[in-house]
């Protein structure tokens, strides 16, 4: 059952980087392996303001969470337990899958953060209430 997706279900993955003397450049070019992307979104926030996301869960969607500038606590928790990850570089990324709860805290003034989903928008898959994503962790 999807919903036993526990904190060892997520990963880590470090884009390959291809370095000159003017540039570098991110590659990521093996993630269909994961999932094929449905959607693609950024979004951007300041530290000065105490910039928090997430604080959720998936029923269907899982993510791959980016940082292209900046950096964010991106903190992972499967009702048992919690993990967080310091994205601060455009080569770092982070899989979660289904039934993870996720929260975001912005360190950085003009972070920006881009995610790659599996699935189309969807609120019906949203679990918003953190009490609500611990009843259903808890079920099995």
């Amino acid at each position: 059952m999807k919903n036993r997706s526990r904190i060892s279900d997520v990963k880590e993955i470090n884009l390959q980087i291809i370095k000159s003397e003017e540039s570098s450049l991110f590659v990521f070019e093996k993630i269909n392996e994961i999932f094929e992307i449905k959607r693609v979104f950024s979004i951007t926030g300041d530290r000065n303001k105490k910039y928090q996301r997430g604080r959720h869960a998936h029923k269907k969607d899982q993510q791959i969470i980016t940082c292209p500038h900046g950096a964010i606590s991106f903190t992972v928790f499967d009702g048992t337990q919690k993990k967080s990850y310091l994205i601060d570089s455009p080569q770092k990324a982070v899989y979660v899958p289904c039934y993870i709860w996720t929260e975001t805290d912005y360190l950085k003034n003009k972070t920006v953060v881009t995610v790659y989903s599996s699935q189309p928008y969807d609120e019906n898959s949203y679990i918003r209430e953190y009490e609500d994503f611990l009843k259903i962790k808890n079920k099995n």
